[in-house]
């Protein structure tokens, strides 16, 4: 998981805006997120997208839009049987070296959740399909350069909750079991990764104040982290 600093919000919940308000659990897991997903030749669609959803449902919801009629002009490589039996749903994201395109597998669903801030999704046949042009690469890069500090300290604190708490109701009373009896054979991932989280937390925010070279910078990000803190519920 990379580090949530001030220059790289890429913290995995972020994505989950309240809007300043409190929404109830059930709400917050059940509810629908609005997508953009894009063709090899940058022609966009927007999803409805839920946490339920796989990736090879998405493909056949977006191809079924292409094909609709108050769709523009199909392009003529969408329209063959043989492009929608073989397409796929890609990620494109910037790293270090540059855009990274990756093919997401049908079987992955809770998409909203995997999804950050300079991320586009493609659907098409392979990643080679996908050209990211200059401009679009800068796009990602500004999306991805959001900073920490222009984030209300309430809606922050109300994301890492439910966010923690969604997270925690997926811990079967099994996995405990399981964890203390060291049965190897039953799967303990949910619970590992609830164990795993306020490591998570620590190493973000210790990692994000040491990568803020400003002093003063520094400061206000301590106290916008202590704000924060003080209103996790």
């Amino acid at each position: 998981m990379g580090l949530f600093t001030q220059k790289n919000l890429n913290y995995d919940n972020i994505h989950d805006s309240l809007d300043g308000q409190c929404l109830d659990l059930a709400t917050q897991i059940n509810s629908h997120f609005l997508f953009r997903i894009y063709t090899a030749n940058d022609e966009v669609k927007y999803l409805q997208i839920s946490r339920m959803d796989s990736c090879q449902k998405i493909v056949e919801e977006f191809l079924n839009q292409l094909k609709s009629k108050k769709a523009p002009q199909i392009p003529e490589a969408y329209q063959s049987q043989e492009f929608q039996n073989y397409s796929y749903l890609f990620s494109a994201k910037v790293t270090d070296t540059g855009i990274k395109v990756s093919r997401l597998p049908n079987s992955i669903c809770n998409l909203p959740s995997m999804s950050m801030p300079g991320v586009r999704y493609y659907v098409t046949e392979c990643s080679s399909d996908v050209k990211i042009s200059p401009e679009i690469e800068r796009s990602m890069q500004n999306e991805c350069s959001t900073e920490l500090l222009n984030f209300n300290h309430l809606t922050f604190a109300k994301i890492l909750t439910f966010f923690n708490f969604y997270k925690f109701t997926r811990v079967s009373p099994k996995e405990y079991l399981a964890s203390i009896f060291k049965a190897v054979k039953y799967d303990t991932s949910n619970l590992k990764y609830f164990e795993n989280r306020c490591d998570q937390e620590l190493y973000w925010v210790v990692g994000s104040i040491l990568a803020e070279p400003n002093i003063k910078e520094r400061v206000n990000l301590i106290v916008h982290f202590i704000k924060i803190a003080s209103n996790l519920f």
